[in-house]
Protein backbone atom coordinates (compact mmCIF):
# COMPACT_ATOMS: atom_id res chain seq x y z
CA UNK A 1 0.00 0.00 0.00
CA UNK A 2 1.45 3.31 -1.47
CA UNK A 3 0.00 6.57 -0.41
CA UNK A 4 -1.19 8.91 -3.26
CA UNK A 5 -0.74 12.73 -2.87
CA UNK A 6 -4.02 14.83 -3.90
CA UNK A 7 -4.66 18.30 -3.65
CA UNK A 8 -6.85 20.09 -1.51
CA UNK A 9 -9.74 20.60 -3.77
CA UNK A 10 -9.47 16.35 -4.36
CA UNK A 11 -9.32 15.31 -1.10
CA UNK A 12 -12.00 18.01 -0.28
CA UNK A 13 -14.49 16.43 -2.49
CA UNK A 14 -13.63 12.86 -1.14
CA UNK A 15 -14.30 13.82 2.49
CA UNK A 16 -17.47 15.69 1.51
CA UNK A 17 -18.74 12.98 -0.45
CA UNK A 18 -17.57 10.40 2.16
CA UNK A 19 -15.51 8.80 -0.54
CA UNK A 20 -12.58 9.00 2.68
CA UNK A 21 -14.45 7.68 5.19
CA UNK A 22 -11.94 7.08 8.14
CA UNK A 23 -9.43 10.38 8.58
CA UNK A 24 -6.54 10.59 10.72
CA UNK A 25 -3.95 12.88 11.62
CA UNK A 26 -0.75 11.92 12.17
CA UNK A 27 2.03 13.43 14.34
CA UNK A 28 5.03 13.31 12.47
CA UNK A 29 8.67 15.08 12.79
CA UNK A 30 7.59 17.99 10.52
CA UNK A 31 4.04 18.03 12.39
CA UNK A 32 0.58 17.13 11.99
CA UNK A 33 -0.62 14.84 8.33
CA UNK A 34 -4.03 14.42 7.16
CA UNK A 35 -4.89 11.14 5.59
CA UNK A 36 -7.66 9.30 4.63
CA UNK A 37 -8.86 5.79 3.72
CA UNK A 38 -11.01 4.94 0.78
CA UNK A 39 -14.06 3.24 1.52
CA UNK A 40 -14.09 -0.90 0.40
CA UNK A 41 -10.50 -0.05 -0.90
CA UNK A 42 -6.55 -0.58 0.32
CA UNK A 43 -6.24 2.87 -1.23
CA UNK A 44 -5.22 5.87 0.92
CA UNK A 45 -4.76 9.48 0.10
CA UNK A 46 -2.55 12.25 1.99
CA UNK A 47 -3.63 15.54 1.64
CA UNK A 48 -0.89 17.87 -0.23
CA UNK A 49 -0.29 21.72 -0.98
CA UNK A 50 -0.03 23.42 -4.25
CA UNK A 51 3.77 22.99 -4.45
CA UNK A 52 3.55 18.81 -4.30
CA UNK A 53 4.72 18.52 -0.96
CA UNK A 54 2.50 17.21 2.20
CA UNK A 55 0.53 19.88 3.94
CA UNK A 56 1.84 19.84 7.09
CA UNK A 57 -0.08 21.64 10.51
CA UNK A 58 2.06 22.99 13.23
CA UNK A 59 -0.42 21.77 15.99
CA UNK A 60 -4.06 19.46 16.28
CA UNK A 61 -5.93 22.65 15.65
CA UNK A 62 -5.48 22.14 11.82
CA UNK A 63 -6.47 18.91 11.12
CA UNK A 64 -9.41 18.89 13.49
CA UNK A 65 -10.44 22.10 12.09
CA UNK A 66 -10.10 21.08 8.68
CA UNK A 67 -12.20 17.89 9.13
CA UNK A 68 -14.85 19.70 11.11
CA UNK A 69 -15.32 22.25 8.66
CA UNK A 70 -15.66 19.55 5.99
CA UNK A 71 -18.20 16.77 7.85
CA UNK A 72 -16.22 14.95 9.62
CA UNK A 73 -16.65 14.24 13.33
CA UNK A 74 -14.06 11.45 14.05
CA UNK A 75 -10.94 12.29 13.48
CA UNK A 76 -8.52 9.57 14.94
CA UNK A 77 -5.17 11.10 15.86
CA UNK A 78 -1.53 9.36 16.08
CA UNK A 79 1.65 10.32 17.25
CA UNK A 80 4.78 9.11 15.16
CA UNK A 81 6.91 11.66 16.49
CA UNK A 82 10.19 9.09 15.56
CA UNK A 83 8.89 9.46 11.90
CA UNK A 84 9.49 11.78 9.27
CA UNK A 85 6.49 12.49 6.60
CA UNK A 86 8.36 10.63 4.06
CA UNK A 87 8.11 7.46 6.47
CA UNK A 88 3.94 7.86 7.02
CA UNK A 89 3.91 8.19 2.67
CA UNK A 90 5.69 4.94 2.63
CA UNK A 91 8.77 6.55 1.37
CA UNK A 92 7.51 7.99 -1.83
CA UNK A 93 9.50 10.65 -3.64
CA UNK A 94 7.96 14.08 -2.94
Amino acid sequence: MQMELISRKEFDSRVTSGELDNLQAIKVKEGFCLIGNQSGTNRVFMLRRTDLKPFVWKNEIGPSSYAQTRGCHNLAFFYKDELSVVDIQGLQHV
